[in-house]
């Protein structure tokens, strides 16, 4: 019986999924990364991964290319239609590949393959839309231009830097953090539940920032109509200008330091205000706030 019960604690069950896995056993190893050039023109780009990391960056070639791994359990539909690039991972394996009885750590066994990074190259253009799309993947896109930026993940972050969008940016995380670098913008969404959102050197029209616990930092930032919402996340504010300035929170605090006159209107129930210039005439700043402190400059 005390060998049996050694054999049964020895043998594990591995539920795998598209990345990592508890014990699937020999089932499938990456090949080769592999580079597919995309020799049909197209003036927009959709991409859609789960786990994979997705970068976007120029190129000097006249055509695109992407960079990618497959294996014998997954793969990347890479095609153009309708005018889109579209990029598309497919999970190719079969049922018994996700659910498997092995004993990966005395017998060598192996998981199945991580579909690693995806590569996408773009030759300078202006694009109709870019649209990407992860669970768990990490998202970063470089020097594009276009009239349509849309970027969702549920756990991976959001990196933009260098990029200009002549109508609407969406910006989308559940616990993903939202870095941006160098940007000119339109009508601007962005928002994320618990990670933070820092938007450096970024000029826009009109843009709406919300968060629940995430904190929001706007530095070098200039705009026409910022729209601040946030429950506890704090909202540092430096060498900000904006025409017209609504801010509303809960706990979270906010410190500014303002570039250009201001006529402020706050209200508060139970936080601290220090409003250190006399900011009574100028573009019109609404602070709503329940227990947060207010720091202005």
């Amino acid at each position: 019986l005390i060998g049996l019960g050694m054999i049964i604690a020895g043998i594990s069950i591995g539920i795998s999924r598209v990345r990592g896995t508890f014990g699937a056993y020999n089932i499938s190893e990456a090949r080769a990364a592999e580079t597919t050039t995309i020799d049909e023109a197209f003036g927009s780009v959709s991409v859609t991964e789960i786990s994979s990391d997705v970068t976007i960056m120029p190129t000097d070639k006249s055509k695109a290319y992407v960079e990618h791994t497959d294996s014998d359990s997954f793969e990347h539909l890479i095609r153009v239609k309708n005018n889109t690039l579209i990029v598309e991972f497919k999970d190719t394996s079969h049922w018994y590949e996700h659910v498997g009885i092995s004993i990966p750590q005395l017998m060598g066994g192996e998981t199945i393959a991580d579909p690693g990074p995806v590569y996408i190259y773009l030759p300078k253009a202006d694009y109709d839309k870019i649209d990407i799309s992860t669970v768990s993947g990490d998202i970063d896109i470089s020097s594009a231009r276009g009239r349509h930026l849309d970027m969702t993940s549920t756990s991976g972050n959001i990196s933009v830097k260098d990029c200009a969008v002549t109508n609407k940016t969406d910006l989308h995380t559940v616990s993903g953090s939202i870095y941006t670098e160098n940007l000119t913008l339109d009508d601007t969404d962005i928002d994320s539940t618990s990670g933070d959102i820092r938007l450096n050197y970024t000029v826009c029209k009109d843009i709406d920032i919300n968060t629940t616990s995430g904190d929001i930092f706007l530095n070098s930032y200039s705009a026409a109509s910022t729209d601040i919402e946030t429950t506890s996340g704090d909202i540092i504010l430096n060498d900000y200008e904006s025409l017209d300035t609504e801010i509303s929170t809960t706990s979270g605090c906010i410190d500014g330091n303002l570039k250009g006159t201001y006529k402020i209107s706050y209200d508060t129930l139970s936080g601290d205000v220090n409003i250190i210039n006399n900011f009574s005439d100028g573009y019109p700043m609404s602070i709503e706030t329940m227990s947060g402190d207010i720091t202005l400059k």
